[in-house]
Order: structure tokens, then C-alpha cells, then sequence
């Protein structure tokens, strides 16, 4: 096997928590290191659901309904929504209007 030949990035799909995952290489990511950020978790803002593992359900399940998606059944917990795909919500009165409607 050749050394330092370059390989096709393994990773593909959707990997959750990650925009552009790819192997470390110390060539490339050698200088690359932590700053301090203002918003340290901000990467996860928009995030709607978070991976669990068994030992967390019962603790989870206090706060979050808890899912199982995918091929591989992965349990998550729904920890927020898409609010562009629930627009009408957004307005409490709408939102009222709607209830009073359903009877």
C-alpha cells in the first residue's frame, strides 16, 4: 500500500451535528485548533433533534418526546421544530382561532 496517497473523503449521507464531515489529515489540519466564540454552541441553533444513547432515555423523556428514525432506528429526542413549516402557529391568535374552530 502506497503512504500518503490521497483517498476519496469516506464519509457521505447526512451525518448529524456536522455540515462537511471529513477525515482528520495532519497535512491539512495540522494548524487548526480552538478559539473562543461568543455563541460556543451556535452550531446547533437550528437543530431539531439530538442523538441518545439508552442510558439518557429516562432522563430525556422528562423534557423531550423521544423518536426513533431512520434505517438503523436511532433513538433521538425531538428538541425543537422546523418553525418555517409551521408558520400559522407562530401567530397566537391565529393559533386560537384555529382551536375554537376544531370545537
Amino acid at each position: 500500500m502506497a503512504a500518503n496517497v490521497a483517498q476519496p473523503n469516506p464519509v457521505t449521507g447526512n451525518v448529524l451535528l456536522h455540515e462537511r464531515p471529513e477525515p482528520l489529515d495532519a497535512k491539512r489540519h495540522g494548524n487548526l485548533g480552538l478559539s473562543k466564540t461568543d455563541k460556543p454552541f451556535g452550531f446547533v441553533a437550528k437543530q431539531r433533534f439530538a442523538p441518545l444513547h439508552v442510558g439518557e432515555f429516562g432522563t430525556a423523556s422528562v423534557n423531550y418526546p423521544i423518536i426513533f428514525a431512520g434505517e438503523a432506528q436511532a433513538p433521538l429526542a425531538v428538541v425543537g421544530i422546523a418553525y418555517d413549516r409551521v408558520r400559522p402557529w407562530r401567530d397566537a391568535g391565529r393559533a386560537r382561532r384555529l382551536l375554537k374552530a376544531r370545537g
